[in-house]
């Protein structure tokens, strides 16, 4: 009797209003969930920073320039001013830098240069020079770590370790603009480089200089430059690129040749 007193039409009813209840129910927790969390999905997005050039010398960008300023992060200057800005990321040596440093002084070039520990504690001379002669001597974290997944507190302990080792090999302060490993980011390790007190440092010039084992020929990395500055360009280069030593002196006699001057990193 009670098997079939399911079926009479007010209990199925009664069964389909409770059914129905907890559907509610279930999709408003669910939807609340989503909201509470979205501005945490947002911060912790993966990006890689990326460019394209498509016929034109300046570079198409995926994100807008002023949701990147809001987290103090740039990837070029003000236009107007014909300056460009070289930059050098250095990981490790291969006995390119010497060189690079001789090309930027005779040619009275400040440059700036993103070091990670590896580097510091392995080449303090040239670190040494790159301060003595003007140069921006900046922060590429200590380890050069994945920055994907990479936490708030181990990202601050990768700054300030590179800080203070600096610090007590040079007795100088690392000058606070930092650029991520291989560029990638999300935007609570930008807020949070921010409120560190630094500027993050994107690029608008670059080329396939990082592999050392499939180098440019020097004509193919020169012509890709020249056609990719463009007023107010951060150029990122690698100093263990060996085409970067050949062509560096050309290039800039270039730049300079058509109006444009160098300036360290300074906004």
């Amino acid at each position: 009797m009670l098997f079939y007193a399911y079926f009479y039409i007010g209990d199925k009813m009664k069964i389909y209003k409770i059914a129905m209840t907890y559907c509610m129910v279930f999709l408003f927790i669910i939807s609340s969930m989503c909201f509470f969390k979205s501005k945490e999905v947002t911060d912790a997005f993966v990006n890689s920073w990326g460019l394209s050039f498509k016929g034109n010398s300046e570079p198409e960008i995926s994100i807008d320039k002023n949701t990147l300023n809001k987290y103090n992060a740039y990837y070029q200057g003000e236009k107007g001013n014909n300056y460009l800005y070289l930059t050098f990321d250095c990981g490790y040596e291969l006995g390119y830098t010497e060189s690079i440093l001789n090309t930027l002084k005779n040619n009275n070039v400040k440059a700036t240069f993103f070091i990670v520990g590896y580097y510091l504690n392995n080449n303090l001379n040239l670190v040494k020079r790159m301060i003595n002669e003007g140069h921006n001597v900046c922060n590429h974290t200590y380890n050069h770590p994945n920055m994907d997944g990479l936490s708030l507190e181990k990202l601050e302990n990768e700054i300030s370790k590179l800080e203070n080792t600096y610090y007590e090999l040079t007795n100088h302060q690392l000058i606070k603009y930092f650029r991520p490993p291989q560029g990638i980011y999300n935007y609570a390790q930008l807020n949070k480089m921010s409120e560190l007190g630094y500027k993050t440092i994107f690029w608008s010039v670059a080329y396939m200089d990082y592999d050392t084992k499939n180098q440019y020929s020097y004509q193919k990395a020169l012509d890709l430059l020249k056609s990719r500055t463009h007023d107010g360009a951060i150029i990122l280069l690698h100093n263990t690129s060996s085409t970067n030593e050949q062509i560096l002196d050309a290039y800039i006699k270039y730049q300079k040749r058509i109006g444009f001057s160098f300036k360290k990193i300074d906004f």
